[in-house]
């Protein structure tokens, strides 16, 4: 099923080569912790879906995120990222992307840490 968000959505290899490339990007994955555990995306940091909101990022990752730089969201198909992605929105961070068929389509071609 293919899920239609106004979010901007990047490819995983995008994501993957900026990480490669050195940068400093603040990904996040909104997956149950134990899905974390099983297998994430290099350098994601894991707030589950219901844990998510504006003060939490700022907790985290800081003030610049989903702010000045783009907050990358990351879940099982990209489902979760989108209802994550709506309530940051609506909280103030304009800057959320998602990582295009999340972790399904990440370790397709890249290994999950």
């Amino acid at each position: 099923r293919v899920m239609y968000s106004r979010f901007l959505e990047v490819l995983p290899n995008a994501v993957h080569d900026q990480l490669n490339k050195g940068r400093d990007l603040y990904l996040v994955d909104v997956r149950p912790a134990y899905e974390y555990t099983r297998g994430h995306p290099p350098g994601a940091v894991s707030i589950p879906l219901e844990r998510i909101s504006q003060m939490e990022i700022r907790r985290e990752l800081g003030d610049e995120a989903g702010r000045q730089s783009p907050l990358y969201l990351i879940s099982g198909s990209g489902e979760k990222a989108v209802k994550a992605a709506t309530k940051l929105q609506q909280e103030g961070l304009h800057q959320c992307l998602l990582v295009r068929g999340g972790t399904d389509a990440w370790s397709e071609d890249y290994h999950l840490s």
